[in-house]
């Protein structure tokens, strides 16, 4: 086991581990969500096991399939994927969640 941030966490999979990563993806993006599904489709080790186009709904899913990975974006409506965050922290600790964000376009206006 490895300590990082005051956390222990679990040792590494190994590649005999036959069970696949199982990842919620949740993002108001349909469009976006279906992209980052079909690529993480390419890896047989993850499984993507649900979506949310909003966080109540995230945290419902979370809650109820309990997956490995929270692939969240922080402007959901509801609340953002930090907050979800802080909720799974204390609820289910085991969990690793991924907050993303997107910048704008860079382009000058």
């Amino acid at each position: 086991m490895q300590r990082r941030s005051g956390r222990v966490l679990p040792a590494a999979r190994s590649a005999s581990d036959t069970a696949p990563v199982r990842v919620l993806i949740g993002d108001s993006d349909e469009q976006f969500r279906r992209r980052l599904r079909a690529s993480l489709a390419a890896d047989p080790q993850l499984e993507v096991v649900g979506e949310a186009d909003d966080g109540e709904l995230a945290l419902q899913l979370l809650r109820s399939l309990r997956p490995d990975v929270a692939l969240l974006d922080e402007d959901m409506p509801s609340f953002g994927g930090a907050a979800i965050a802080r909720v799974l922290r204390f609820e289910q600790p085991e969990v690793r969640v991924v907050v993303m964000t997107r910048s704008g376009s860079g382009a000058p206006g």
